[in-house]
């Protein structure tokens, strides 16, 4: 007897049918096209995020920038804050100042020693407590004439100093650290000039003041004598 085993018939292999042959080069094509185009999304995805990162990284650098801007900003305020919280009052003293000084010069002429004394160091004390905040005198004497320092209120013709030569100070001018806060009253040396011309540029300029002040005035008494003479007449 033949063995079971023997006995199985062989399983042939089905042969695929023609059509599905034929289809497969299709649905290749058909694939890649669409793995095409989904790469193309990706792309173009990756390329706007790209895009928006790099606006983004921009717009973070301008940021950066001016916050550090606003920030020394800041902070220079708030310095200055600080360095001049107390030019109100020590201005207000400036004149205290002025007071004592012409005190001084005026009871030195027939007063006592004692009260000249008593000015003295009152008139120290002051300064000194002005110079611990930070006020200091601005040397305008035989200087040339600085404008950020000096306001020339007149003007002296001579030929003994340099045109542009502070000679005469009228008023002291006093700095607070490096900012000026009251500027220096002065008669600035100018060379002499014939009569009838128009002085120099310099000239012109530190005499402005006293020239509309003059010119002013004259206006004002030309006013006077006519209103006085219209008067008369009535």
């Amino acid at each position: 007897m033949n063995s079971p085993e023997k006995q199985k018939p062989q399983q042939q292999s089905k042969p695929q049918p023609q059509a599905q042959e034929q289809q497969s080069p299709k649905a290749k094509e058909s694939d890649l096209t669409r793995m095409r185009g989904q790469m193309e999304v990706m792309i173009k995805a990756y390329n706007d995020e790209k895009a928006r990162s790099e606006d983004l990284a921009v717009r973070l650098k301008y940021m950066q920038a001016d916050y550090e801007n606003l920030r020394r900003r800041t902070d220079k305020q708030l310095d200055d804050m600080r360095r001049y919280a107390n030019e109100g009052l020590l201005c207000s003293l400036l004149e205290t100042v002025d007071e004592l000084e012409l005190a001084l010069r005026t009871a030195k002429h027939g007063t006592s020693d004692a009260i000249v004394q008593g000015v003295e160091m009152t008139l120290k004390k002051l300064k000194k407590v002005m110079e611990q905040e930070g006020v200091t005198e601005i040397c305008a004497l035989c200087k040339e004439f600085d404008p950020s320092k000096h306001a020339a209120v007149g003007r002296v013709e001579t030929d003994e100093r340099n045109e542009g030569t502070v000679i005469e100070e009228v008023r002291k001018g006093y700095m607070l650290m490096d900012k000026v806060i009251r500027p220096s009253m002065v008669r600035v040396a100018v060379k002499p000039v014939a009569a009838g011309k128009s002085g120099c540029g310099l000239v012109q300029a530190t005499g402005a003041v006293i020239e509309t002040k003059k010119e002013s005035k004259q206006d004002s008494e030309s006013k006077i004598e006519s209103g006085s003479k219209s008067q008369g007449v009535n």
